[in-house]
């Protein structure tokens, strides 16, 4: 067993951290919520039967997440402000995530942008909200609206990461040396 580590209190290490992790975080929650849907053209109709087979679906998987930017938005004339006297100080992660879906033979990927806002508490940091958009260029030329994604499959992973955290649960190495890589995956 690897020894306990305190969760960083630094954000830009936390966010490092976090987003190394972020896919699979990510792909553990899609797998947990993977389910038979109502009709679908994946299921099938069993020709010698006639028995309705229903196929699971198959969530997407995250390849990768990007670094983070820390540069916050002035949110002064918004609904959402990072001001201290507004319920505590809040810090901004931008990052954008890729995802992968295999349907058939067909393969998509999908970018997510994610804007995640960060709390720090006095047992570590907690995800307080974030903001999610999809760029399908199947389905639109420009990203499509932000929405509310704290529940979302990232949403969900960011706080499973973060109380993994806050446990002592994370591995802190950050450094993608060879030799280091071949360490860790000892």
């Amino acid at each position: 067993m690897r020894p306990r580590a305190a969760c960083p209190s630094e954000a830009t290490t936390l966010t490092t951290l976090l987003l190394r992790d972020l896919p699979s975080y990510t792909n553990r929650v899609l797998q947990r919520t993977v389910a038979v849907l109502p009709w679908t053209d994946a299921d099938r109709l069993r020709s010698a039967e006639d028995e309705l087979v229903r196929q699971p679906y198959r969530p997407s998987y995250v390849i990768v997440a990007s670094q983070a930017d820390l540069t916050p938005i002035d949110l002064s004339e918004y609904t959402y402000t990072t001001d201290a006297a507004a319920g505590g100080p809040l810090t901004q992660v931008f990052f954008t995530t890729l995802s992968r879906q295999y349907s058939d033979l067909r393969v998509s990927d999908v970018q997510e942008y994610h804007w995640a806002f960060l709390a720090p508490a006095a047992d570590g940091w907690r995800l307080a909200f974030m903001f999610s958009a999809i760029d399908d260029p199947r389905l639109t030329s420009s990203p499509m609206p932000p929405r509310e994604s704290s529940r979302s499959s990232v949403g969900q992973a960011v706080r499973t990461w973060l109380r993994d955290c806050r446990a002592g649960s994370i591995r802190q190495r950050v450094d993608s040396s060879a030799a280091d890589l071949t360490i860790l995956a000892e």
